[in-house]
């Protein structure tokens, strides 16, 4: 064992074995396994970070779960280098660990060019990851060493369809595990078939106790209803909102909201298929093909997926909206080709010539975590609103960061190097699609 290891069996072992002090113990009497047991951020789909009640027996389902659908057991070496405070890594790769009494390591922050080190250095043979760390690992100079990994499974959310194969080919992983969760979500799906680019399955024997529905939702995030009050299920790949029933007691399927009554019935839909029934409310668009295999397509309403982590569109407007002032602002994502998720955008009505662009990107620094601060710019003449004056963002989704789509509206990319935004032209563009720039 090397000098820095510490065995936790050798620590327990220096610990009384003597009860605890009845005082200790008499502020347990009637705690719960229902009882929450720590809390986890979330951005949610609508306004800022929430904090999610995470039960004790969320954290044994979790556990359980991923160990009985993965088949992990105790002697599985969990190379986990995502952040402990992330749903994937510290509730599912530290809750492996604690569940089956295995192995895990980690590092302080990811590196693609350790990653086939670590794993072979600490004989790992089962990896938890997110999509964009994978993309990441592939982007690192290839090795005759990376076939060797040893891993016999990864576990994981996020892994493009594009990416999936490349990476597993490369690093010799056995089998891959792509699920989909929401932290504080009512269900999980997971792909145990290793068919590649899904999330997960949909099986027509489980349908009458797990009631999940991909339904026909809006643009701006609200659920089509019929004539009946009922919610509109869409037909076999066409895409909409994923809706998971709530169960009304503890269990793996209820949902335990969050600290903010307001912002827990946000997430909750009513009278979906019967009057009565309560569902989750995913706030992504699924697809499930006709052998039930279900697909990501996109996020809908107020959050964006950047770097592996959910960004708060409405957490970004403040933080832009303090340095800029009174100049109107939407905020949204878009697509970056080659790169996951969308990257942070922010169209401004406003001449770049009235931003201090410089002290901006500052100010973005010290206000958000790093994965939230905007990545494009965009300065327009107007934004498009709905009669009530929502603002409309499907136009500057589908324009993104091609200057190309934008017509006469100037484009601005995070230069991080030089500690502002530059302007984007199509040479810039091109150099973006084509690699040379890292965003």
């Amino acid at each position: 064992m090397p000098a820095w290891l510490v065995s936790l069996d050798d620590l327990l072992r220096t610990v009384s074995a003597a009860a605890l002090d009845a005082k200790v113990r008499a502020r347990n009497v009637g705690t719960k396994i229902s009882d929450p047991l720590l809390y986890v951020y979330t951005s949610g789909t609508t306004g800022l970070p929430k904090a999610a009640k995470i039960s004790q027996l969320r954290v044994w389902l979790i556990a359980y779960g991923f160990s009985t659908m993965c088949n992990v057991s105790s002697d599985a070496r969990i190379y986990n280098p995502l952040p402990l405070y992330h749903s994937a890594g510290g509730l599912i790769g530290v809750g492996l660990t604690l569940y089956l009494g295995a192995f895990m390591v980690t590092r302080r922050k990811f590196s693609a060019s350790n990653f086939t080190k670590d794993i072979r250095a600490h004989e790992c043979n089962t990896l938890q990851y997110i999509g964009e760390m994978c993309r990441f690992a592939l982007a690192a100079p290839p090795s005759d060493a990376d076939a060797q990994t040893g891993l016999k499974a990864a576990i994981g959310n996020g892994l493009r369809p594009d990416v999936w194969p490349t990476f597993q080919e490369r690093f010799g992983i056995e089998k891959i595990y792509e699920f989909y969760a929401a932290t504080e979500g009512a269900a999980a799906l997971i792909n145990t078939e290793g068919k590649q680019g899904a999330i997960g399955f949909v099986s027509p024997l489980v349908d009458p106790i797990v009631k999940m529905r991909v339904c026909k939702a809006t643009d701006d995030g609200e659920l089509v209803r019929d004539a009946a009050g009922r919610c509109v299920v869409m037909p076999p790949d066409q895409p909409g909102e994923m809706l998971f029933e709530i169960q009304t007691t503890a269990g793996a399927r209820n949902f335990d909201g969050y600290q903010s009554a307001e912002a827990t019935a946000k997430k909750v839909a009513r009278d979906v298929l019967k009057p009565g029934d309560k569902y989750f409310r995913s706030g992504d668009l699924l697809r499930v093909d006709q052998d039930g295999f279900v697909y990501f397509v996109d996020r809908l309403g107020e959050t964006f997926r950047w770097k592996g982590e959910n960004c708060s569109t409405a957490e970004v407007a403040s933080a832009v909206q303090l340095h800029v002032g009174e100049i109107e602002i939407c905020v949204y994502g878009s697509t970056v080709p080659g790169a996951d998720g969308r990257a942070g955008s922010v169209a401004l009505v406003a001449e770049p010539s009235q931003v201090n662009l410089p002290d901006l990107y500052k100010h973005l620094k010290a206000e958000l975590p790093a994965y939230a601060v905007p990545v494009f710019l965009r300065f327009a003449k107007e934004l498009e609103k709905t009669s009530t004056h929502k603002l409309i963002k499907t136009a500057l989704v589908n324009a993104g960061c091609d200057p190309s789509k934008v017509g006469d509206d100037k484009l601005f990319v995070v230069d991080a190097a030089k500690g502002t935004y530059v302007p984007l032209d199509a040479a810039v563009y091109a150099q973006i699609v084509g690699g040379s720039i890292r965003l």
